[in-house]
């Protein structure tokens, strides 16, 4: 197994990968539902009962969650501060790509989703280097050579293999929970 140094337990830092985990699988969650619905033609609005529900009450839940453990705080350490913009610059990009598309309609679903999964592996591999975490560079690669495949895959089967790709994702982001959680040190 690679090794993992000691740092410094940050409880702010454990909640955000917490509530990525979370994010994760209630993505993963909504694909599966979405293509069962598609395949058996169920006559249901999905994108309410599904997709808005689900995420909203997952970005209340986690506003919420951050905000009983004052982890909505900006540290002002110059490194955070390139995270963060670093961050928020790919997340508008998804954003405003996404919105996009629904309007116009430009790319179809395999595109747009080997899109999203190549930015999420940026988002990644960005990190990784910025904070030296090789567990996160390897999940940036993977994501973003994954993404390739599902640009080829038919438009049901581009739920499924997402969902799939979002789950090895989450289990790897468990895994990195649980050795961060062993090898931090606290202070209290």
């Amino acid at each position: 197994m690679l090794s993992q140094k000691i740092e410094l337990y940050d409880s702010i830092e454990f909640n955000k990968r917490v509530l990525f985990i979370v994010w994760i699988l209630v993505l993963s969650k909504c694909l599966i539902l979405e293509y069962y619905i598609q395949d058996l033609a169920i006559p249901i609005n999905s994108t309410f009962f599904i997709w808005s529900l689900s995420l909203g009450l997952t970005a209340l839940a986690s506003y919420l969650f951050l905000k009983q453990s004052n982890s909505l705080q900006i540290l002002q350490n110059d490194k955070l501060r390139v995270r963060v913009i670093l961050n928020l610059s790919i997340f508008i990009v998804l954003a405003a790509l996404n919105s996009t598309n629904l309007i116009l309609d430009y790319f179809n679903w395999a595109y747009l989703m080997s899109t999203n999964f190549a930015f999420l592996g940026i988002y990644f591999i960005a990190n990784g280097l910025l904070k030296f975490d090789k567990w996160k560079f390897i999940a940036g690669s993977y994501l973003i050579i994954a993404s390739a495949f599902i640009s080829q895959c038919e438009f049901l089967s581009v739920y499924l293999y997402s969902s799939f790709l979002l789950i090895i994702l989450a289990i790897q982001l468990i895994i990195d929970l649980i050795i961060y959680r062993k090898t931090s040190i606290s202070t209290e």
